[in-house]
C-alpha cells in the first residue's frame, strides 16, 4: 500500500533534512512550511472552507488546525496537527484564508540567552 499522506514523523524528517542540508521550505501534498530565524510560515490548502469554518490553536507546542463545512448537504471536516515547539509567541500568531489557502504566521520567541563566562 502506497500512502502519500505525510505523517508527523515524515514531516519532522523533511523539516530536519531541509533545514540541515538545503534550508528550503517543506512541501507536502497540501502543505508548505517555511522557517526563518524569527518566524514559521505555514500554508495549507483548504478548498471550499471559509474562514469561519476553520479554527487554529496552539497548545503545548502543537499547532492544531480544524475545519468543518457543510456545503450542498455534504459534511466535510479535517483536523491536522504539527509539533512546532514551545519557542512560539502564540499571542502574535496570525492566520488568514485567501483563494482556498490557509496562511499561518508564527513568531518565534527569543529563548536563547548567552551567559557570559567570567
Amino acid at each position: 500500500m502506497n500512502n502519500q499522506t505525510p505523517t508527523k514523523h515524515t514531516t519532522d524528517l523533511f523539516r530536519d533534512f531541509s533545514k540541515i542540508f538545503f534550508d528550503l521550505p517543506i512541501r507536502a501534498k497540501d502543505l508548505s512550511i517555511r522557517e526563518t530565524d524569527s518566524q514559521i510560515f505555514l500554508s495549507k490548502d483548504v478548498p471550499g472552507f471559509r474562514p469561519s469554518d476553520i479554527s487554529v490553536s496552539f497548545v503545548n507546542g502543537v499547532l492544531i488546525v480544524k475545519g468543518t463545512a457543510d456545503k450542498d448537504n455534504a459534511f466535510r471536516n479535517f483536523e491536522k496537527s504539527w509539533q512546532i515547539g514551545n519557542d512560539i509567541d502564540a499571542k502574535s500568531a496570525k492566520a488568514s484564508v485567501e483563494n482556498g489557502v490557509l496562511n499561518i504566521t508564527l513568531n518565534k520567541t527569543q529563548n536563547l540567552f548567552h551567559i557570559p563566562i567570567q
